[in-house]
């Protein structure tokens, strides 16, 4: 800016650029603060820049240190609110995996039916050694026999 303020050669542009950075110079110390301030701000410290009372020149010092902190605090409260979101799906996430949790201790095999199905299996390897017994006496006996 100030490099094309240099440059300008004709009255009209030159007096525009330097009314620009005027207006930038105005509200540059307001620059962190919320857009819609800082015109009012600029004007404020023009009049209080003019006044003849000391008092007046310090007058936008609290309001300015206030907006900063209101700045601070909406910036938190954005982060906060992202955070409260995602908590919420992570409960509820959590409840409906409890309540799959619950439905399935409930509706889960009882003690009798357990008992049943070992007894079934108890039985099955029962018999399963039982014939394996079998055979191999019936091998041991066909060996002998061989044998003699």
């Amino acid at each position: 800016m100030y490099q094309l303020y240099s440059e300008a050669e004709d009255e009209g542009s030159h007096s525009k650029y330097k009314k620009l950075i005027e207006d930038i110079n105005r509200t540059e110390p307001f620059e962190s603060l919320p857009e819609e301030t800082r015109p009012s701000l600029a004007r404020l410290a023009e009049i209080s820049q003019s006044s003849g009372q000391e008092s007046d020149k310090e007058l936008l010092h609290p309001i300015t240190k206030l907006l900063d902190e209101y700045q601070d605090m909406k910036r938190d409260h954005a982060g906060m609110k992202k955070q409260n979101r995602i908590s919420y799906f992570v409960a509820l996430i959590s409840f409906f995996i409890g309540i799959v949790g619950l439905i399935m201790a409930f509706t889960g095999p009882s003690k009798d039916f357990i008992q049943k199905e070992i007894q079934k299996s108890t039985e099955s390897i029962e018999l399963q050694l039982k014939s394996a017994q079998q055979v191999a006496t019936a091998d041991s006996k066909k060996a002998r026999a061989v044998e003699q």
